[in-house]
């Protein structure tokens, strides 16, 4: 004796490929292939955007390193941009406190790291590379040249 319930059922199809879905009543794709080709899609423009922002920031760091190589402590915000460096993009601020007194936020400078490269700008473009800080033992910093496509993005 046939259900009327599954009489009456539209076939279940896959979001991929269209096919029937045969097999359990929770299934919602077809095969493997399809449920990974489906995850592999929605998840692809987030993982390119990290990917993205993961190149700005290594080829910042790059620059500010190359700064710290060539002996430059003071530059200007200015040349940095025109040497391909993008100033919204670092791996923390955090405000400076000396001598541990509680100031206002406008009052206290603000120090901007890029990965372990500390530096701070004032209102007129002004950078003070602080130099670089002990990373954490176990990090890998894996930073060259190839890594880093010019391609503006």
């Amino acid at each position: 004796m046939e259900n009327c319930e599954e009489k009456d059922k539209k076939p279940r199809l896959c979001p991929v490929c269209k096919q029937v879905i045969v097999g359990r009543s929770d299934k919602n794709f077809c095969s493997e292939a399809c449920r990974n080709m489906y995850h592999n899609r929605k998840y692809s423009r987030l993982r390119h955007d990290f990917k993205a922002i993961d190149r700005i920031l290594k080829r910042n760091y790059l620059i500010l390193k190359s700064l710290i190589n060539s002996g430059t402590r003071k530059t200007n915000i200015h040349d940095m941009v025109m040497m391909g460096y993008i100033p919204k993009y670092v791996t923390s601020i955090r405000q400076e406190n000396k001598h541990n007194k509680i100031l206002a936020f406008s009052e206290s400078p603000l120090i901007y790291e890029c990965y372990d490269i500390c530096f701070r700008q004032n209102k007129w473009g002004e950078v003070e590379i602080l130099g670089q800080r002990p990373l954490p033992v176990g990090t890998i910093l894996a930073l060259n040249n190839e890594n880093i496509p010019d391609d503006g993005v």
